[in-house]
Protein backbone atom coordinates (compact mmCIF):
# COMPACT_ATOMS: atom_id res chain seq x y z
CA UNK A 1 0.00 0.00 0.00
CA UNK A 2 1.69 3.32 -0.83
CA UNK A 3 1.39 6.36 1.15
CA UNK A 4 -0.12 9.04 -0.16
CA UNK A 5 -1.32 12.85 0.92
CA UNK A 6 -4.87 12.18 2.95
CA UNK A 7 -5.61 15.55 1.14
CA UNK A 8 -5.64 14.50 -1.57
CA UNK A 9 -7.41 11.34 -3.65
CA UNK A 10 -5.77 9.78 -6.90
CA UNK A 11 -8.62 7.19 -6.85
CA UNK A 12 -11.60 6.41 -4.92
CA UNK A 13 -11.65 3.55 -2.37
CA UNK A 14 -13.91 2.33 0.36
CA UNK A 15 -13.20 1.38 3.93
CA UNK A 16 -14.07 -1.79 5.90
CA UNK A 17 -13.66 -1.53 9.53
CA UNK A 18 -14.97 -4.36 11.35
CA UNK A 19 -12.65 -7.46 13.85
CA UNK A 20 -14.76 -10.16 11.93
CA UNK A 21 -12.52 -11.85 9.64
CA UNK A 22 -14.85 -13.87 7.89
CA UNK A 23 -17.69 -10.53 7.22
CA UNK A 24 -14.63 -8.36 6.35
CA UNK A 25 -13.60 -11.11 3.72
CA UNK A 26 -17.23 -11.47 2.00
CA UNK A 27 -17.43 -7.18 2.14
CA UNK A 28 -14.34 -6.78 0.81
CA UNK A 29 -14.96 -9.09 -2.46
CA UNK A 30 -18.82 -8.12 -2.81
CA UNK A 31 -17.83 -4.16 -2.53
CA UNK A 32 -14.82 -4.20 -4.83
CA UNK A 33 -16.78 -6.56 -7.12
CA UNK A 34 -19.89 -4.41 -7.24
CA UNK A 35 -17.98 -0.80 -6.93
CA UNK A 36 -14.44 -1.68 -8.89
CA UNK A 37 -12.62 0.55 -6.62
CA UNK A 38 -9.83 -0.44 -3.92
CA UNK A 39 -11.78 -1.87 -0.38
CA UNK A 40 -9.18 -1.47 2.18
CA UNK A 41 -9.87 -3.59 5.59
CA UNK A 42 -9.49 -2.06 9.39
CA UNK A 43 -9.92 -5.20 12.44
CA UNK A 44 -9.34 -2.38 14.85
CA UNK A 45 -9.68 1.04 15.31
CA UNK A 46 -5.90 2.03 15.49
CA UNK A 47 -5.69 0.36 12.22
CA UNK A 48 -8.42 2.45 10.88
CA UNK A 49 -6.80 5.84 12.39
CA UNK A 50 -3.77 4.86 10.36
CA UNK A 51 -5.76 4.04 7.53
CA UNK A 52 -7.40 7.57 7.72
CA UNK A 53 -4.25 9.35 7.85
CA UNK A 54 -2.89 7.50 4.76
CA UNK A 55 -6.31 8.10 2.55
CA UNK A 56 -8.80 9.96 4.40
CA UNK A 57 -9.89 12.14 1.39
CA UNK A 58 -10.53 9.20 -0.70
CA UNK A 59 -13.18 7.53 1.30
CA UNK A 60 -16.76 8.59 0.48
CA UNK A 61 -18.24 6.14 2.73
CA UNK A 62 -17.13 3.46 5.39
CA UNK A 63 -18.60 0.43 6.36
CA UNK A 64 -17.90 0.50 10.61
CA UNK A 65 -18.35 -2.07 13.37
CA UNK A 66 -20.19 -0.66 16.31
CA UNK A 67 -17.78 -3.05 18.56
CA UNK A 68 -13.78 -3.46 17.82
CA UNK A 69 -11.21 -5.00 20.35
CA UNK A 70 -10.03 -1.99 20.98
CA UNK A 71 -13.14 0.46 20.46
CA UNK A 72 -16.22 -1.18 22.61
CA UNK A 73 -18.66 2.01 22.24
CA UNK A 74 -18.74 3.00 19.16
CA UNK A 75 -15.55 5.44 19.46
CA UNK A 76 -14.52 3.83 15.49
CA UNK A 77 -17.49 5.41 14.27
CA UNK A 78 -16.82 8.71 15.73
CA UNK A 79 -13.56 8.10 14.18
CA UNK A 80 -14.79 8.23 10.50
CA UNK A 81 -17.77 10.49 11.01
CA UNK A 82 -15.43 13.02 12.55
CA UNK A 83 -13.17 12.99 9.81
CA UNK A 84 -16.62 13.91 7.56
CA UNK A 85 -16.53 10.30 5.66
CA UNK A 86 -20.47 8.75 5.41
CA UNK A 87 -20.52 5.93 7.84
CA UNK A 88 -22.47 2.96 7.72
CA UNK A 89 -23.08 0.95 11.04
CA UNK A 90 -22.99 -2.51 11.88
CA UNK A 91 -24.28 -4.07 14.44
CA UNK A 92 -24.66 -7.62 16.00
CA UNK A 93 -27.94 -6.98 17.51
CA UNK A 94 -30.56 -4.59 17.74
CA UNK A 95 -31.93 -3.48 20.85
CA UNK A 96 -32.77 -0.21 23.21
CA UNK A 97 -29.45 -0.23 24.22
CA UNK A 98 -27.49 -0.23 20.52
CA UNK A 99 -29.96 2.10 19.22
CA UNK A 100 -29.17 4.68 21.52
CA UNK A 101 -25.76 4.03 20.62
CA UNK A 102 -25.88 4.72 17.20
CA UNK A 103 -28.92 6.76 16.60
CA UNK A 104 -27.58 9.68 18.09
CA UNK A 105 -24.71 9.65 16.20
CA UNK A 106 -24.66 10.61 12.88
CA UNK A 107 -24.56 7.65 10.69
CA UNK A 108 -25.81 7.11 7.31
CA UNK A 109 -28.15 3.83 8.38
CA UNK A 110 -27.32 0.56 10.57
CA UNK A 111 -27.27 -3.24 9.59
CA UNK A 112 -28.01 -6.52 11.77
CA UNK A 113 -24.94 -8.56 10.22
CA UNK A 114 -26.74 -11.56 11.73
CA UNK A 115 -29.48 -11.37 9.24
CA UNK A 116 -29.62 -13.31 6.00
CA UNK A 117 -28.24 -11.44 2.96
CA UNK A 118 -26.78 -8.43 5.44
CA UNK A 119 -23.69 -8.35 2.77
CA UNK A 120 -25.90 -7.48 0.18
CA UNK A 121 -27.83 -4.97 2.19
CA UNK A 122 -24.72 -3.35 2.98
CA UNK A 123 -24.30 -3.39 -0.43
CA UNK A 124 -27.59 -1.41 -1.46
CA UNK A 125 -26.88 0.99 1.29
CA UNK A 126 -23.72 1.87 -0.12
CA UNK A 127 -25.02 2.50 -3.33
CA UNK A 128 -27.90 4.29 -1.97
CA UNK A 129 -25.58 6.66 -0.11
CA UNK A 130 -23.10 7.49 -3.18
CA UNK A 131 -26.48 7.98 -5.47
CA UNK A 132 -27.67 10.94 -2.67
CA UNK A 133 -24.25 12.42 -2.98
CA UNK A 134 -25.26 14.09 -6.20
CA UNK A 135 -29.38 14.78 -5.31
CA UNK A 136 -30.26 17.92 -4.01
CA UNK A 137 -33.08 18.35 -1.80
CA UNK A 138 -35.36 21.35 -0.93
CA UNK A 139 -36.86 21.52 2.19
CA UNK A 140 -39.45 23.83 2.85
CA UNK A 141 -40.62 24.65 6.87
CA UNK A 142 -42.30 27.44 8.51
CA UNK A 143 -39.70 26.94 11.77
CA UNK A 144 -36.46 27.59 11.21
CA UNK A 145 -35.55 25.22 14.42
CA UNK A 146 -37.13 22.45 12.97
CA UNK A 147 -35.81 23.13 9.50
CA UNK A 148 -32.28 23.19 10.77
CA UNK A 149 -32.94 19.95 12.76
CA UNK A 150 -34.38 18.23 9.24
CA UNK A 151 -31.55 19.52 6.97
CA UNK A 152 -28.99 17.87 9.79
CA UNK A 153 -30.69 14.55 8.98
CA UNK A 154 -30.26 14.98 5.48
CA UNK A 155 -27.28 16.12 5.32
CA UNK A 156 -26.40 12.30 7.48
CA UNK A 157 -28.19 10.83 4.13
CA UNK A 158 -25.10 13.06 2.15
CA UNK A 159 -27.68 15.06 0.42
CA UNK A 160 -27.48 18.45 -0.72
CA UNK A 161 -30.20 20.44 1.45
CA UNK A 162 -31.27 24.29 0.55
CA UNK A 163 -33.62 25.34 3.29
CA UNK A 164 -36.82 27.49 2.48
CA UNK A 165 -39.84 29.00 4.94
CA UNK A 166 -41.57 30.23 2.65
CA UNK A 167 -43.32 29.60 -0.56
CA UNK A 168 -41.97 32.85 -2.25
CA UNK A 169 -38.66 31.08 -1.22
CA UNK A 170 -39.07 28.14 -2.48
CA UNK A 171 -40.46 28.51 -5.39
CA UNK A 172 -37.09 31.00 -5.96
CA UNK A 173 -35.23 28.34 -4.89
CA UNK A 174 -36.54 25.53 -7.95
CA UNK A 175 -36.24 28.01 -9.90
CA UNK A 176 -32.24 28.76 -9.31
CA UNK A 177 -31.98 24.65 -8.67
CA UNK A 178 -34.02 22.89 -10.96
CA UNK A 179 -32.09 19.61 -10.65
CA UNK A 180 -33.60 19.30 -7.12
CA UNK A 181 -35.44 16.09 -6.74
CA UNK A 182 -37.12 16.00 -3.88
CA UNK A 183 -39.51 18.36 -1.70
CA UNK A 184 -39.50 18.10 1.40
CA UNK A 185 -42.65 19.84 2.95
CA UNK A 186 -44.02 20.90 6.21
CA UNK A 187 -48.04 21.97 6.69
CA UNK A 188 -47.34 25.25 8.09
CA UNK A 189 -44.88 27.96 6.34
CA UNK A 190 -44.13 31.14 7.03
CA UNK A 191 -46.25 32.53 4.29
CA UNK A 192 -49.00 29.71 4.04
CA UNK A 193 -50.17 26.41 3.74
CA UNK A 194 -48.00 23.38 2.88
CA UNK A 195 -50.74 20.77 1.59
CA UNK A 196 -51.95 24.36 -0.60
CA UNK A 197 -48.67 24.92 -1.86
CA UNK A 198 -48.02 20.67 -2.67
CA UNK A 199 -50.87 21.27 -5.16
CA UNK A 200 -49.22 24.44 -6.59
CA UNK A 201 -46.31 22.72 -7.39
CA UNK A 202 -48.02 19.38 -9.22
CA UNK A 203 -50.00 22.01 -10.88
CA UNK A 204 -46.79 24.12 -11.88
CA UNK A 205 -44.28 20.94 -12.51
CA UNK A 206 -44.17 17.57 -14.85
CA UNK A 207 -45.19 14.87 -12.68
CA UNK A 208 -41.74 12.86 -12.30
CA UNK A 209 -40.05 15.96 -11.92
CA UNK A 210 -39.44 15.37 -8.50
CA UNK A 211 -40.77 13.72 -5.32
CA UNK A 212 -42.52 15.53 -2.20
CA UNK A 213 -42.78 14.31 1.07
CA UNK A 214 -44.87 15.91 3.58
CA UNK A 215 -44.48 16.84 6.79
CA UNK A 216 -47.16 17.54 9.50
CA UNK A 217 -47.42 18.11 13.31
CA UNK A 218 -51.36 18.41 13.14
CA UNK A 219 -53.24 16.03 14.81
CA UNK A 220 -55.70 16.04 12.60
CA UNK A 221 -55.08 12.39 10.33
CA UNK A 222 -57.04 14.10 7.97
CA UNK A 223 -54.13 16.74 6.90
CA UNK A 224 -52.53 13.61 5.80
CA UNK A 225 -54.71 12.58 3.21
CA UNK A 226 -54.80 16.27 2.04
CA UNK A 227 -51.23 15.70 1.18
CA UNK A 228 -51.48 12.97 -0.76
CA UNK A 229 -54.53 14.19 -2.02
CA UNK A 230 -52.32 17.11 -3.53
CA UNK A 231 -49.71 15.39 -4.79
CA UNK A 232 -47.12 14.47 -2.07
CA UNK A 233 -45.40 10.81 -2.52
CA UNK A 234 -45.51 10.59 1.08
CA UNK A 235 -46.46 12.03 4.45
CA UNK A 236 -44.59 11.78 7.76
CA UNK A 237 -46.49 12.99 11.03
CA UNK A 238 -43.96 14.38 13.66
CA UNK A 239 -42.86 14.00 15.82
CA UNK A 240 -40.89 10.95 14.52
CA UNK A 241 -37.69 8.98 15.17
CA UNK A 242 -34.45 9.50 12.62
CA UNK A 243 -34.69 5.99 10.78
CA UNK A 244 -37.90 6.62 9.81
CA UNK A 245 -37.13 9.84 8.74
CA UNK A 246 -34.13 8.51 6.54
CA UNK A 247 -36.08 5.73 5.24
CA UNK A 248 -39.45 7.58 3.90
CA UNK A 249 -36.84 10.07 2.33
CA UNK A 250 -34.74 7.36 0.56
CA UNK A 251 -38.32 5.83 -0.02
CA UNK A 252 -39.28 8.64 -2.18
CA UNK A 253 -35.68 9.26 -4.09
CA UNK A 254 -36.47 5.16 -4.83
CA UNK A 255 -39.62 5.60 -5.85
CA UNK A 256 -38.39 8.47 -8.27
CA UNK A 257 -35.50 6.57 -9.53
CA UNK A 258 -38.11 3.64 -10.72
CA UNK A 259 -40.56 6.22 -12.06
CA UNK A 260 -37.52 8.11 -14.24
CA UNK A 261 -35.83 4.51 -15.18
CA UNK A 262 -39.75 4.02 -17.29
CA UNK A 263 -39.39 7.56 -18.42
CA UNK A 264 -36.37 7.60 -19.95
CA UNK A 265 -36.79 4.13 -21.56
CA UNK A 266 -39.96 5.79 -23.20
CA UNK A 267 -38.50 9.21 -24.36
CA UNK A 268 -34.61 7.99 -24.64
CA UNK A 269 -33.43 7.33 -27.91
CA UNK A 270 -32.01 3.86 -27.65
CA UNK A 271 -28.68 4.34 -29.51
CA UNK A 272 -27.63 8.28 -28.27
CA UNK A 273 -29.33 8.66 -25.24
CA UNK A 274 -30.75 11.34 -26.02
CA UNK A 275 -34.34 12.46 -26.04
CA UNK A 276 -36.61 10.99 -28.68
CA UNK A 277 -39.04 12.34 -31.23
CA UNK A 278 -42.14 11.92 -29.14
CA UNK A 279 -40.71 13.74 -26.05
CA UNK A 280 -39.19 16.34 -28.36
CA UNK A 281 -42.75 17.84 -29.31
CA UNK A 282 -44.19 16.85 -25.77
CA UNK A 283 -42.31 18.54 -24.23
CA UNK A 284 -41.46 21.10 -26.63
CA UNK A 285 -45.17 22.14 -26.62
CA UNK A 286 -44.19 23.16 -23.13
CA UNK A 287 -41.89 25.41 -23.57
CA UNK A 288 -43.08 27.25 -26.42
CA UNK A 289 -46.67 27.96 -24.26
CA UNK A 290 -44.29 28.75 -21.71
CA UNK A 291 -42.11 31.25 -24.08
CA UNK A 292 -45.63 32.84 -26.08
CA UNK A 293 -47.30 33.12 -22.00
CA UNK A 294 -44.73 35.14 -20.61
CA UNK A 295 -43.70 36.91 -24.57
CA UNK A 296 -39.90 35.16 -24.36
CA UNK A 297 -37.79 34.46 -27.38
CA UNK A 298 -37.07 30.36 -28.10
CA UNK A 299 -34.55 29.10 -30.68
CA UNK A 300 -35.31 26.13 -32.38
CA UNK A 301 -32.39 24.42 -34.47
CA UNK A 302 -31.90 21.53 -37.15
CA UNK A 303 -28.72 19.59 -37.46
CA UNK A 304 -27.57 17.23 -39.84
CA UNK A 305 -24.48 15.32 -40.15
CA UNK A 306 -23.54 16.29 -43.72
CA UNK A 307 -22.48 13.10 -46.21
CA UNK A 308 -24.06 10.44 -43.48
CA UNK A 309 -25.26 7.94 -46.04
CA UNK A 310 -21.53 8.25 -47.80
CA UNK A 311 -19.93 7.34 -44.28
CA UNK A 312 -22.91 4.20 -43.76
CA UNK A 313 -21.42 2.89 -47.23
CA UNK A 314 -17.92 3.53 -46.88
CA UNK A 315 -17.20 2.24 -43.57
CA UNK A 316 -20.75 0.27 -42.50
CA UNK A 317 -23.81 1.10 -40.38
CA UNK A 318 -21.91 0.16 -37.24
CA UNK A 319 -19.63 2.76 -37.53
CA UNK A 320 -22.68 5.46 -38.61
CA UNK A 321 -23.83 4.71 -35.42
CA UNK A 322 -20.53 5.76 -33.59
CA UNK A 323 -20.65 8.61 -35.20
CA UNK A 324 -24.14 9.43 -34.38
CA UNK A 325 -23.34 8.69 -30.35
CA UNK A 326 -20.34 10.98 -30.96
CA UNK A 327 -22.29 13.64 -31.88
CA UNK A 328 -25.10 13.02 -29.40
CA UNK A 329 -21.74 13.52 -26.90
CA UNK A 330 -21.32 16.91 -28.62
CA UNK A 331 -24.84 18.05 -28.32
CA UNK A 332 -25.35 16.96 -24.78
CA UNK A 333 -22.10 19.09 -23.60
CA UNK A 334 -23.03 21.62 -25.27
CA UNK A 335 -26.45 22.66 -23.77
CA UNK A 336 -27.52 23.67 -20.56
CA UNK A 337 -30.52 20.96 -18.67
CA UNK A 338 -33.25 23.69 -19.65
CA UNK A 339 -32.93 23.31 -23.48
CA UNK A 340 -33.68 20.38 -24.98
CA UNK A 341 -31.50 18.42 -26.87
CA UNK A 342 -33.04 15.12 -29.17
CA UNK A 343 -32.66 13.34 -32.00
CA UNK A 344 -35.37 13.45 -34.87
CA UNK A 345 -34.50 10.63 -36.20
CA UNK A 346 -31.54 9.60 -38.58
CA UNK A 347 -28.56 11.86 -38.90
CA UNK A 348 -31.21 14.57 -37.58
CA UNK A 349 -31.15 16.17 -34.21
CA UNK A 350 -33.12 19.39 -32.93
CA UNK A 351 -32.26 21.35 -29.83
CA UNK A 352 -34.99 23.88 -28.65
CA UNK A 353 -33.08 26.70 -26.10
CA UNK A 354 -34.36 29.24 -24.11
CA UNK A 355 -31.62 31.90 -24.64
CA UNK A 356 -31.73 32.61 -28.44
CA UNK A 357 -29.68 35.70 -27.78
CA UNK A 358 -26.74 33.31 -27.58
CA UNK A 359 -28.38 30.57 -29.93
CA UNK A 360 -26.05 31.63 -32.92
CA UNK A 361 -22.89 31.74 -31.72
CA UNK A 362 -23.50 28.65 -30.02
CA UNK A 363 -24.41 27.13 -33.23
CA UNK A 364 -21.52 28.31 -34.76
CA UNK A 365 -19.12 26.41 -31.45
CA UNK A 366 -21.41 23.42 -32.43
CA UNK A 367 -20.48 23.53 -35.88
CA UNK A 368 -16.51 24.22 -35.14
CA UNK A 369 -16.56 21.50 -32.53
CA UNK A 370 -18.07 18.99 -34.87
CA UNK A 371 -15.13 19.98 -37.57
CA UNK A 372 -12.19 19.80 -35.44
CA UNK A 373 -13.93 16.22 -33.86
CA UNK A 374 -11.87 13.17 -34.90
CA UNK A 375 -13.79 10.06 -34.11
CA UNK A 376 -11.45 6.46 -34.00
CA UNK A 377 -13.09 4.14 -36.64
CA UNK A 378 -13.19 0.59 -34.59
CA UNK A 379 -10.80 -2.08 -35.70
CA UNK A 380 -8.85 1.05 -37.79
CA UNK A 381 -6.20 2.99 -37.06
CA UNK A 382 -7.96 5.57 -39.28
CA UNK A 383 -9.90 8.37 -37.59
CA UNK A 384 -13.39 9.78 -39.30
CA UNK A 385 -14.14 13.55 -39.68
CA UNK A 386 -17.22 15.04 -39.95
CA UNK A 387 -18.86 18.17 -40.17
CA UNK A 388 -22.34 19.48 -39.77
CA UNK A 389 -25.10 21.79 -41.14
CA UNK A 390 -27.51 23.15 -38.99
CA UNK A 391 -31.05 25.24 -39.30
CA UNK A 392 -32.02 28.22 -36.54
CA UNK A 393 -34.95 29.66 -36.65
CA UNK A 394 -35.17 32.25 -33.50
CA UNK A 395 -38.12 34.25 -34.36
CA UNK A 396 -41.30 32.64 -32.14
CA UNK A 397 -43.33 31.17 -34.50
CA UNK A 398 -47.24 30.26 -34.27
CA UNK A 399 -46.42 26.58 -33.25
CA UNK A 400 -43.52 24.83 -32.16
CA UNK A 401 -43.93 22.61 -35.55
CA UNK A 402 -43.83 25.74 -37.50
CA UNK A 403 -40.85 26.73 -36.00
CA UNK A 404 -39.06 22.98 -36.52
CA UNK A 405 -40.12 23.34 -40.41
CA UNK A 406 -38.60 27.21 -40.90
CA UNK A 407 -35.44 25.74 -38.85
CA UNK A 408 -35.54 22.33 -41.29
CA UNK A 409 -35.83 24.99 -44.85
CA UNK A 410 -33.00 26.48 -43.03
CA UNK A 411 -31.04 23.40 -42.96
CA UNK A 412 -31.66 22.70 -46.75
CA UNK A 413 -30.47 26.14 -48.24
CA UNK A 414 -27.07 25.62 -45.65
CA UNK A 415 -26.72 22.24 -47.56
CA UNK A 416 -27.55 24.39 -50.90
CA UNK A 417 -24.69 26.42 -49.41
CA UNK A 418 -22.44 23.82 -49.31
CA UNK A 419 -22.69 22.59 -46.30
CA UNK A 420 -20.69 22.78 -42.82
CA UNK A 421 -22.25 25.96 -41.86
CA UNK A 422 -25.17 27.89 -40.20
CA UNK A 423 -28.32 29.28 -42.03
CA UNK A 424 -30.14 31.33 -39.73
CA UNK A 425 -34.51 32.06 -39.94
CA UNK A 426 -34.69 35.74 -39.04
Amino acid sequence: MNDTDPGTCPTLRLLVICADEGLSAALSEALAASFAVPVDLAPSCTRAAQLLALHGACYPVAVVALELPDAAEGEAIDLVTRAGIATIALTEVIDESVYQRIAFRPVVDYVDVTQPGAVLTIEQVLRRTLRNAERHVLLVDGSESFADYQAGLLRDQRLTVTVAHSRASALEALRCAPEICLVVVDNVLADGDGVAFCAELRGRHETGSFAILGISGAQDPFVAVRFLKAGADDILRKPFLVEEFASRVNGCLDRLDTVTQVRNQANRDYLTGLYNRRYLFEAGHGLFENARRDNLDLAVAVIDIDHFKRINDIYGHDVGDVALIAMAKVLAASFRTTDLVARLGGEEFCVLAVNPQAALVLMERLRSQAEAFEIPIPGSSELLRLTISIGLCTPLGSSLEAMIKSADEALYRAKLGGRNRVEVVR
